[in-house]
């Protein structure tokens, strides 16, 4: 059996460059613009234009060491917890950030860029860019969906009943559906697609598999931070 384990990763860690790559653009800008709000006090100009240039500066200084933080936010956070962990009883998912969705429609009416730009400025201002969150589903109430590049996973949980996951729908049940693409994990997605199913289909190597952490919120979602 571990071989399985060498063969099938179990714990697949989110891609982090792109943020690291933002971390080396907005610090420095961060960095500058507060520079530029010192500065402005030693300038010889009119006290009205140094605090309208302070007060400027101060803003997009304000906003781009929020996107710093953002980054390095991801980048931890990706680091210290995988996206996706297989275990014995089914998958533990971990989300950083809150997703936004749009409509196709409205970006096919040329407002998708617009409105996503202001729903990430809220997520941002409200301080939902640095929430994570954990969702555990078991292998026999779960939907998984694989592509050559993306893999869509998904299940019902009774809302009324311990967030416990369903087979089917009822009236106070919700369903909760993540998406992975090519750039969402380090490695290839159709290897994490491939993991997930070989251990979905062989119980007989569900032996070799961690259990869930903490055995009390087995079945349901919930919402934590650094731990």
């Amino acid at each position: 059996m571990d071989t399985d384990l060498k063969k099938y990763p179990t714990r697949f860690y989110g891609r982090t460059w792109p943020f690291s790559l933002g971390l080396v653009y907005f610090v420095p800008c961060a960095v500058g613009l507060w520079i530029a709000v010192l500065s402005s006090i030693f300038l010889e100009i009119p006290v009205s234009d140094k605090i309208t240039m302070g007060i400027m500066f101060a803003v997009f200084g304000s906003i781009v060491t929020l996107l710093a933080f953002v980054c390095a936010f991801q980048v931890l956070a990706r680091r210290r917890f995988p996206f996706l962990q297989i275990h014995r009883k089914g998958l533990e998912i971990r989300t950083v950030g809150v997703p936004i969705y749009i409509d196709p429609v409205l970006h096919l009416l040329g407002f998708g860029t617009f409105i996503m730009f202001f729903i990430a400025l809220w997520h941002l201002v409200t301080l939902q860019m640095f929430r994570i969150r954990k969702v555990r589903l078991p292998w026999e109430k779960m939907t998984v969906i694989p592509t050559s590049d993306t893999l869509a996973i998904g299940g019902w949980f009774d809302k009324e009943n311990g967030n416990d996951f369903n087979f089917e729908q009822k009236p106070s049940s919700e369903y909760y559906a993540i998406s992975y693409d090519c750039y969402s994990f380090g490695i290839p997605v159709a290897k994490v697609s491939e993991a997930v199913l070989f251990f979905r289909y062989n119980p007989d190597s569900w032996e070799v598999l961690p259990n869930w952490q903490d055995e009390g919120t087995e079945f349901g979602h919930d919402t934590f931070d650094f731990q």
